[in-house]
């Protein structure tokens, strides 16, 4: 005659099995996490990709506009309502004036150390009349040809919330096509001085 379970063998069994299932339970939420957050980010870059190519395309139309510019919006048009994006655009600091010091330094030398052309006297007297227009150039190019682009792209999944940020910088080598600004026509077109209006 077969003898059968106790009953305390079947409780213990049972305990068994609730433990190793609440673990597989516990890895597979896990897992179901982690491979939503990684589809996300791979969404994410893809719009922040396409919304930076968006604002330098705009940007290389309309112009560049003197004064820092801040952007936002969805990605309704993509299908992604819920992630958000907001941008700043703006010009860079480029502290010419450090630069020229440094040049300066290397090719005159300081109080004690000579530099490359510290022995040259006629490129000595010259050269320090030229770099003194250095400043000024790079800060109207940068001005004029250089922004800075800083942009957030903010989303939530079951991880939480999230923020994934991207930088860039624009440079226009030709004229836009379409110079518009803001208000007074505050544009910096290529090869026109800082705020003169477009026409």
């Amino acid at each position: 005659m077969k003898r059968g379970f106790t009953l305390l063998e079947v409780l213990i069994a049972m305990a068994i099995l609730a433990i190793a299932m609440t673990v597989l339970v516990g890895t597979q939420s896990r897992s179901v996490v982690q491979t939503n957050h990684a589809q996300m980010l791979v969404i994410v870059s893809g719009l922040a990709r396409d919304q930076m190519y968006a604002i330098e395309t705009q940007l290389q139309t309309d112009g560049f506009v003197l004064d820092t510019q801040r952007e936002r919006g969805n990605f309704r048009d993509a299908g992604f309502p819920d992630i958000r994006w907001e941008a700043r655009i703006e010009p860079i600091d480029m502290q010419p004036e450090d630069l020229a010091t440094q040049l300066q330094g290397q090719l005159f030398g300081g109080t004690e150390d000579g530099g490359a052309l510290s022995g040259s006297t006629a490129v000595s007297q010259q050269l320090p009349q030229m770099l003194g227009f250095l400043p000024m150039m790079l800060q109207q190019l940068s001005e004029q040809r250089i922004r800075q682009v800083f942009l957030r792209v903010s989303w939530q999944d079951l991880r939480g919330s999230h923020d994934f940020d991207v930088q860039q910088f624009i440079v226009m080598f030709e004229l836009p096509t379409q110079p518009v600004g803001g208000p007074g026509g505050n544009v910096v077109v290529p090869g026109m001085p800082p705020g003169v209006p477009a026409r």
